[in-house]
C-alpha cells in the first residue's frame, strides 16, 4: 500500500508546458504542508488563466481542506468528481471534506470510490477507518495512530495499536491494524485480522476488499480472482474491481480474460486513463482504430492533470509502435517521460557519485576484513541488473528447478539500507550509508543477514532450499550482500545497452524509475552499473555470475547449464520448459515469459536509431565494448579520489 496527500500538478497547455504559474507536484506537496493558504492563492491565480483546469481545481479543493474550510472545499470537489469520475484524489479530498462536515455516510461512500479505483491507497483507507469509527457509538480514539500512519511512521502506528488492543481489541483497532500492516507489505500478518473482521461482519463489503488487497500482496492470485468474482457478482458496476480482477488474471497468464476485464472497466468509466495505460502494457494486445481515436481525443483536452497526459502519451506511443509509426511513437514516449521527469528530483551526477562511494568502500582489503562475518545461509539467489534486461526470464528459468522458488521483487534490502542510513545520520559516527559499514562490528553483519532472511520468510511458500529475490536494483548492494550473506549467489543479467535502455524509456513504471525518463540519464545509469559490477568482478572474482541476454536466447541450454553449475545444482529439463508451468508473474514481462525463448526483443533499437544519439553518447565506451567491458579507473585511483574529495 502507498499513501500520499496529493500530486495535483497542472496540465500542459496545447501539448506544451503549462504557464509559469503552474505548480510542480514537488512544490504542491511543499506548499500544502507549509502554507496551504499560499497553495490556495496559486490555484486561484492559475484558474484565472485556465478556468476549469482539473489540476488547479483539485489543488484548490485540497488547499481549502487543509485549512478546514470544508464547505468551500465541497463546493469545488463535488462537481469535480462528477465531471471527472476517475480523478482518485478528488474523491479522496471530497471524502475528507464530507467527514469534516459530519456527513460520515457520504464520506464513506466517496472514499470507497477512491479505494475501488486504487485499492492500495493507504491514506484513503486511513480516512475511511476514521469515518467508520465516527458512526460507532463506542468508538476508540485512534487519532494518534492515524497521524503516525499518515506521516509514514508505520512502526510507531503499529506499536500504538498493539498497546491499544491490549485493553480493547475492538473492530476499529483490528481494522486499522490490518491497514497499517498492509502498508508495510505484511499481507500475511494482516490476513488473520481481516478474516476475523469478515467473519464477524459477513455483510460488510469493505472487508472483502481488504481481504482481496491482502491476497494480492502475498500473490495468492487464485484467491484474489475468487474474491473479486464474489465482489463483482454483487457490484458489477465497479470499474476498479474489474481492473484489479484483470490484473490478477494477467498475473496467471489468462490474457483473454484479463483484456476483457480491462475493457469492461473502460466501458464503465470511458475516460479512465489509467485503464488505457494498463491495457497498453499488455504486450499481446493491439489497440484498434477506435481506441487510438479515443486516446487522441483525450490528449486533445487541455484541462487534465499532467500525470494523465503522461499515461496517455505512453499508451498512444505503444499503439503507434505496434503499427510501425516509430517516429511519432518515440515522440509520444518522450513527451510521457518529460512529464514524469518534471515532477521528480533526480541527478545523474549524484547517482555517479554514489557509485564511486560504493567502489571506494568495497576494496579488496575491506572485504577481507569482513570475510565470513555474515549469516552463513546459502538460500538466497539475487538476480540483479538493469530493468528490462531479462531478469524475469532468468527468474522463471530458475524457479522451474525443483530446488528453487520465486519470491518476486523484494524491497527488503532497500528498506534495510534506508534504515541504516537514517540510523547513521542520527548517530555520532559522522558517516552515512554505505561508509557507516566501516564502523560495524563483525557480528552486526551476521545480524543483518539474519534480519533479511526473517523479513523474507513469509514470501517463501514452498519450503524449497533456495529462493530468488529478483529486485534488479540490488546490484547496488552487491558488496553488502557479500558481507551479510557471504554464501548467497548473485546473478547479473545484462542486455544490449540500446535495447535495454530504450525498453526502459518506452515503459511506463507506475512507481517511477527516476533515471528512466531521459535518454541521457539512462545511458549514464547503465554505464555506472557496468562500472560498478566490473569493480566487484575485480575485488570479488567469481562471486557474480553474468548472464548475457542475447547469448541466453541464442543457446538456452548451454547458458542454463552454466547458470546451474554456478549454483551447484544439477541440470533439470524443466528449466528449459519454464513456460509450460502456470506461475504467477506480476512484472511487465508476464506475457513474454509464458512462451518459449525467442529473438523478438533483440535489435529493436534499430527502429529508433535516427533519434537516440543522446543515449549513445552517454553510454560511451560501454556501448562499443558490449558484451565485453571497457577499461575503467583502477580501484586504487577511485579510492584515492574519494579520500581527496
Amino acid at each position: 500500500m502507498t499513501g500520499y496527500r496529493i500530486s495535483a500538478e497542472t496540465s500542459p497547455k496545447n501539448g506544451g508546458h503549462a504557464a509559469s504559474v503552474a505548480l510542480s507536484a514537488i512544490e504542491t506537496q511543499r506548499l500544502l504542508a507549509s502554507d496551504p493558504a499560499a497553495a490556495e492563492a496559486r490555484a486561484r491565480e492559475f484558474l484565472t488563466e485556465q478556468p476549469g483546469n482539473l489540476g488547479a481545481l483539485l489543488l484548490l479543493g485540497t488547499a481549502l481542506c487543509c485549512q478546514n474550510d470544508f464547505t468551500a472545499a465541497k463546493t469545488i470537489l463535488e462537481p469535480l468528481t462528477q465531471s471527472q469520475p476517475d480523478l482518485i484524489l478528488a474523491h479522496y479530498e471530497l471524502g475528507l471534506a464530507l467527514g469534516g462536515l459530519g456527513a460520515h455516510d457520504e464520506a464513506i461512500r466517496v472514499l470507497k470510490r477512491a479505494i475501488d479505483l486504487m485499492p492500495n491507497f493507504a491514506q484513503a483507507w486511513y480516512a475511511l477507518a476514521e469515518q467508520v469509527e465516527a458512526l460507532q457509538p463506542k468508538r476508540t480514539d485512534l487519532r494518534d495512530v492515524r497521524d503516525a500512519a499518515c506521516a509514514g511512521r508505520l512502526a510507531v502506528a503499529e506499536a500504538l495499536l498493539l498497546d491499544v488492543m491490549q485493553d480493547n481489541p475492538d473492530e476499529a483497532s483490528r481494522f486499522l491494524l490490518s491497514i497499517v500492516l498492509l502498508a508495510q507489505e505484511r499481507g500475511r500478518d494482516a490476513l488473520p485480522l481481516i478474516e476475523r473482521l469478515a467473519i464477524d461482519n459477513p455483510g460488510n463489503g469493505l472487508f472483502r476488499d481488504l481481504r482481496a488487497a491482502a491476497f494480492f500482496q502475498i500473490e495468492n492470485f487464485e484467491a484474489v480472482i475468487a474474491q473479486y468474482e464474489d465482489i463483482l457478482k454483487d457490484s458489477p458496476e465497479r470499474p476498479g474491481a474489474w481492473m484489479s480482477y484483470g490484473r490478477a488474471l494477467r498475473a496467471l497468464g489468462r490474457q483473454e480474460q484479463c483484456v476483457a476485464a480491462f475493457k469492461r472497466a473502460i466501458e464503465l468509466l470511458p475516460g479512465w486513463i489509467e485503464a488505457y495505460r494498463t491495457l497498453a502494457s499488455v504486450k499481446t494486445y493491439r489497440f484498434g482504430p477506435d481506441e487510438v481515436t479515443a486516446l487522441r481525443t483525450l490528449l486533445a483536452r487541455t484541462d487534465l492533470p499532467a500525470a494523465n497526459y503522461a499515461e496517455l502519451h505512453f499508451a498512444l506511443g505503444r499503439a503507434l509502435e505496434d503499427s510501425g509509426q516509430y517516429a511519432e511513437a518515440l515522440e509520444n514516449y518522450a513527451k510521457s517521460n518529460a512529464l514524469q521527469r518534471a515532477n521528480m528530483v533526480y541527478s545523474a551526477e549524484a547517482s555517479t557519485r554514489f557509485t564511486r562511494r560504493e567502489m571506494a568502500l568495497y576494496t579488496a582489503g575491506f572485504i577481507r576484513e569482513g570475510a565470513g562475518a555474515g549469516c552463513q545461509s546459502a538460500s538466497p539467489i539475487f538476480v540483479v541488473g538493469m530493468p528490462r534486461a531479462g531478469s524475469t526470464l532468468v527468474q522463471e528459468i530458475l524457479c522451474a528447478h525443483s530446488a528453487i522458488e520465486r519470491t518476486g521483487e523484494l524491497r527488503d534490502l532497500t528498506w534495510m539500507t534506508a534504515r541504516l542510513d537514517q540510523e547513521s545520520a542520527a548517530g555520532a559516527t559522522g558517516s552515512r550509508y554505505p561508509e557507516v559499514l566501516r564502523t560495524y562490528e563483525k557480528d552486526r553483519f551476521r545480524l543483518l543477514g539474519e534480519e533479511y532472511l526473517q523479513r523474507t520468510l513469509s514470501r517463501r511458500k514452498l519450503g524449497r532450499a533456495f529462493f530468488v529475490d529478483k529486485y534488479s536494483g540490488n546490484f547496488y548492494r552487491t558488496g553488502l550482500i557479500h558481507l551479510i550473506l557471504p554464501n548467497a549467489k548473485i546473478v547479473d543479467v545484462r542486455r544490449h545497452p540500446l535495447d535495454c535502455c530504450l525498453s526502459c524509456f518506452k515503459h511506463f513504471f507506475p512507481e517511477g524509475l527516476h533515471f528512466s525518463h531521459s535518454l541521457g540519464d539512462l545511458g549514464r545509469y547503465y554505464a555506472d552499473y557496468v562500472e560498478l559490477m566490473a569493480h566487484f568482478d575485480d575485488v570479488l572474482p567469481g562471486k557474480v555470475h553474468r548472464v548475457i541476454y542475447e547469448q541466453l536466447v541464442e543457446n538456452p541450454e548451454r547458458e542454463v547449464r552454466r547458470l546451474l553449475d554456478y549454483l551447484n545444482l544439477p541440470f533439470e529439463e524443466d528449466c528449459l520448459r519454464f513456460f509450460e508451468k502456470e506461475q504467477a508473474v506480476m512484472t511487465s514481462s508476464s506475457e513474454q515469459v509464458r512462451v518459449p525463448i525467442h529473438k523478438k526483443g533483440i535489435g529493436t533499437w534499430r527502429h529508433y536509431e535516427k533519434w537516440i544519439e543522446p543515449l549513445k553518447s552517454a553510454l560511451g565506451p560501454v556501448l562499443d565494448a558490449y558484451p565485453g567491458v571497457p577499461k575503467f579507473h583502477a580501484p586504487m585511483q577511485i579510492s584515492m579520489t574519494m579520500r581527496l574529495a
